[in-house]
């Protein structure tokens, strides 16, 4: 009899579980596609930045001294990662620096982002060579080294963009 009775109250919950449920979706195509198109604009204005290195963490032999007293290398090789939002026209490189000074690292380049020309010679004082005269910063775009500057590639929704700081450019 006990268990009859709990089958009973367990449906019933469920039964009003499943009311209550129904009566907060609706049909109104209008709210549905305003949903819709509200989540499609931040995933269209947003992108996965991640500054990485791990090659450093994989070659400790190949991390200079300085590197090591300076305490700047993470366990697990990740200096940054995460899904950020962009402005229209903002490039790979804007987005670096604007991470750099919300999260208060410092960043060495050449060139500017206004000419293109921005080459990035050291991140958090991690610089271009110090793990062999073939290290340094390199960036991909979805995966792939990129074919342009990073000053000059404009982001996409969705884009994933990781720096790497590689021990051998040969072998990114």
């Amino acid at each position: 009899m006990n268990f009859k009775k709990n089958l009973i109250i367990v449906i019933s919950i469920l039964t009003m579980c499943l009311s209550l449920v129904s009566c907060g979706t609706t049909n109104n195509s209008t709210n549905k596609d305003n949903s819709s198109n509200s989540t499609n604009d931040s995933m269209s204005k947003s992108v996965v930045y991640t500054i990485n290195v791990k090659q450093l963490v994989e070659n400790p032999e190949l991390v200079p001294e300085s590197l090591k007293t300076a305490n700047i290398i993470p366990s697990d090789g990740i200096i940054f990662n995460s899904l950020i939002g962009f402005s229209e026209k903002q490039t790979a490189f804007d987005l670096l620096v604007e991470i750099s000074k919300k999260e208060k690292f410092p960043i060495d380049f050449s060139g500017s982002s206004a000419n293109g020309d921005a080459f990035v010679k050291s991140i958090k004082g991690i610089e271009n060579k110090s793990a062999g005269d073939l290290s340094g910063w390199m960036y991909f775009v979805n995966g792939e080294l990129s074919n342009v500057g990073a000053a000059k590639y404009e982001l996409k929704g969705g884009d994933s963009i990781e720096w790497k700081f590689v021990t051998d450019y040969n072998n990114p």
